[in-house]
């Protein structure tokens, strides 16, 4: 195994797959990859029609920034072991997309992210990574 993709954004699910990747990373000397991606067709409709306007791409890329920061810091131990990524887009798409023209031996990712609200189901976007990829694929 050489690269593990941990999809973060910033819930505590993608705190704990971090921590869960670490320890595989560890046992295997594998890279790991944090990527968050971020939706700007979404927050763009949701701000129209919330009548809000603002520069929509600069502060998501900015959040998305301080989300990969955050979840770094957490792999400070690991040093030039952990890369990250910020891409825009539909994140399962993205994501799908990234593990498939890239060399990604496993996928850690947590069972639901930042939805406004915690389910008890799998996460929408979870759902349709693991059903979706010919990869390994750990939901925490």
């Amino acid at each position: 195994m050489k690269n593990i993709l941990v999809p973060v954004d910033g819930s505590e699910c993608s705190t704990l797959a971090i921590e869960k990747a670490k320890e595989f990373a560890k046992l295997t000397n594998s890279k790991i990859i944090l990527l968050n991606v971020y939706d700007i067709q979404t927050a763009t409709s949701f701000f129209y029609e919330s009548g809000m306007t603002m520069d929509l791409q600069e502060d998501l890329l900015k959040r998305s920034t301080e989300i990969l920061a955050k979840a770094k810091a957490l792999c400070a131990d690991m040093g030039d072991m952990v890369e990250t990524l910020a891409l825009e887009g539909y994140p399962a798409a993205k994501i799908i997309d990234y593990v498939e023209k890239n060399d990604i031996d496993l996928v850690v990712m947590g069972s639901h992210g930042m939805s406004g609200f915690k389910r008890l189901f799998l996460g929408s976007v979870t759902h349709k990574v693991a059903v979706s990829i010919n990869k390994p694929i750990l939901i925490i």
